[in-house]
């Protein structure tokens, strides 16, 4: 993983380009190296991790992360409703518009 990542920083620092190659390449080799890490974490007795994590911190971070996963749900439904509507059933955008002109039929 460490050679492929030294292979594209140093290419495209000499070559002041990045190779589409080496960098879809990069996910390959990452995607492969992820097991084996894993393995070998589990086959270790010395990689235990004794890491105490606060139930607040929990709660805190899935309520943030929820948070955040319904506003882009709502961001994307709206994108989909405002790009899905027909052109007469758009809500008029320029200021001087009335709200009358949502409802009508033009």
């Amino acid at each position: 993983m460490f050679a492929c990542d030294f292979y594209l920083y140093a290419d495209n620092l000499l070559l002041r380009r990045i190779n589409t190659d080496v960098w879809a390449a990069r996910g390959v080799v990452n995607v492969l190296i992820v097991p084996l890490l894993a393995l070998a974490a589990a086959r270790n007795p010395r990689w235990s991790l004794d890491v105490f994590v606060s139930r607040g911190i929990v709660f805190h971070s899935t309520a943030l992360f929820g948070a955040a996963a319904y506003l882009l749900t709502m961001a994307g439904a709206g994108y989909y409703i405002a790009t899905s509507a027909a052109p007469g059933e758009r809500c008029c955008k320029s200021r001087s518009c009335s709200a009358r002109c949502c409802c009508s039929s033009a």
